[in-house]
């Protein structure tokens, strides 16, 4: 098969359009022809060396981390998938591949509604979204939930799950961004360089924080006490959290069958849309990467949606 793969850290540069096996499919694992991936800010940064101290890598690498395609392999009676099913799935890399061997828990069926383009945008980010409010945040009806970087992939996602749940959405976001957020029908926006946030926002029940500086540390205090706060970015502050009777988690996304199906659902009622920026051929993935990087001049000609990659 073809496939993206890195044999040492870097950006861009690194990233080979070459030949490389297709795994092999053992007992409940099913091989899926992958139509489709895209981009996130997790394999960028693995394959840049900047975690690899926590998270080494071991060449030849494969990145992607989710993805939706076609099941080409699979035992129907130990995984619950059969030949020619639609799937869309979310995966511990190698999703930059023609083909990929996932576990049955890694994958669901493909919503119904949209293309292979747009399901691969969905669960890396939504499962992220999904988990950070309700497995850690434990948000419910009624609650309010503020969430820094709503804009993004993950906050974009965050937004139409809390709004679901029936949640009142508190927003931070460039000006830029706000039309975006009250199209997904956020309660309250506001621009971050233009407002405190610490100033309009009190007694919070939950705190999702998605972006970087200081934000986390400031966003202890709009918490009611009980309250809880949740990030991807970063190690809490046990000191903080303490001081203002809080809890809060530092969150890593983890599969989940049950949760795909449950987004796949919302996504087939309408309830939650995603987008694309922009779709590249996987042979052309430094380009992508250059454009997710902001690099080239596609990159000025969205403002929304994923980068995605095409087989």
């Amino acid at each position: 098969m073809k496939a993206i793969r890195i044999h040492e850290y870097g950006s861009e540069e690194v990233l080979k359009y070459e030949d490389a096996p297709v795994g092999d499919v053992k007992n409940t694992q099913v091989l899926v022809k992958v139509m489709a991936t895209s981009v996130n800010h997790l394999e960028v940064m693995m394959a840049s060396g900047q975690s690899k101290d926590k998270m080494p890598l071991h060449f030849p690498w494969i990145p992607g981390f989710e993805g939706a395609g076609i099941v080409e392999k699979a035992e129907p009676c130990l995984t619950g998938f059969e030949k020619g099913e639609e799937v869309y799935f979310h995966c511990n890399g190698g999703s930059y591949a023609e083909y990929i061997t996932l576990s049955r828990h890694d994958l669901a069926l493909k919503p119904e509604n949209i293309s292979f383009a747009k399901a691969a945008c969905i669960p890396h980010t939504g499962l992220t979204a999904w988990q950070a409010l309700f497995c850690h945040g434990l948000l419910e009806n009624g609650q309010k939930v503020l969430i820094h970087g709503a804009a993004g992939a993950v906050g974009a996602f965050a937004v139409q799950f809390a709004k679901h749940k029936g949640a009142i959405v508190y927003t931070t976001s460039s000006k830029e961004d706000l039309p975006y957020l009250d199209s997904l029908n956020a309660d309250y926006t506001y621009d971050y360089k233009e407002v405190d946030f610490t100033k309009v926002v009190k007694d919070m029940d939950l705190v999702l924080v998605l972006t970087g500086g200081d934000t986390q540390q400031r966003s202890y205090e709009v918490l009611k006490p009980g309250g809880r706060l949740v990030t991807t970015t970063g190690p809490i502050d046990e000191k903080l959290a303490a001081k203002y009777q809080v809890k809060a988690v530092s969150m890593v996304v983890h599969s989940d069958q049950e949760q795909l199906v449950r987004i796949k659902e919302l996504v087939e009622g309408g309830v939650v849309k995603c987008d694309i920026g922009i779709i590249y051929p996987l042979a052309e993935t430094a380009t992508a990467w250059k454009t997710y990087a902001g690099k080239t001049k596609d990159a000025a000609n969205f403002t929304h949606g994923k980068v995605v990659l095409e087989m």
